[in-house]
């Protein structure tokens, strides 16, 4: 049974928690945006089936924005990662339009970062660091985290071989 959740989405937009119906959706989500930013991206399922309902689960708190139609076009992972350290992530369709994408993304951020909040209290902190990130070669990824009160710090090379 799925969680309805409160987020601010177009007209038409609901949102929920995903379950084990929307893993091969969530996980061709991921792949479209990874494979639209750098070229290459091929759906992990076993990762997305850990992440929604497995053992990973257990530390995430999740949202799925679904367009009029019922289909999952954007995805927001809060991840308690560590006393004090949490991960968001926020994945929206490609094909989507700067006029849908960025407020589904805006909703997505606002969300986690509440869900966030959530594991600061049941941790009694005060605070936490959190991150999220983006490729360098997606302006559209970075464009939404200044908004969403992101600023960038150090990075990284992402390395790969065959």
């Amino acid at each position: 049974m799925n969680t309805t959740i409160d987020l601010t989405l177009p007209d038409g937009w609901s949102a929920r928690e995903p379950d084990e119906r929307d893993i091969a959706r969530l996980a061709q989500l991921r792949a479209d945006h990874t494979r639209s930013v750098i070229g290459r991206g091929t759906p992990d399922v076993s990762l997305v089936l850990s992440e929604v309902i497995g053992q990973g689960s257990l530390t995430r708190r999740q949202a799925i924005a679904l367009d009029p139609d019922g289909l999952a076009r954007g995805w927001a992972v809060a991840h308690d990662r560590a006393a004090g350290r949490s991960l968001i992530g926020v994945v929206v369709d490609p094909d989507l339009s700067a006029a849908v994408a960025d407020p589904v993304a805006a909703g997505l951020f606002a969300w986690a970062g509440r869900a966030v909040d959530s594991f600061v209290s049941l941790r009694g902190l005060d605070f936490t660091q959190l991150d999220s990130g983006a490729y360098a070669l997606d302006p559209r990824q970075r464009a939404w985290l200044g908004p969403a009160r992101y600023r960038q710090v150090p990075s990284w090379l992402q390395l790969s071989r065959p």
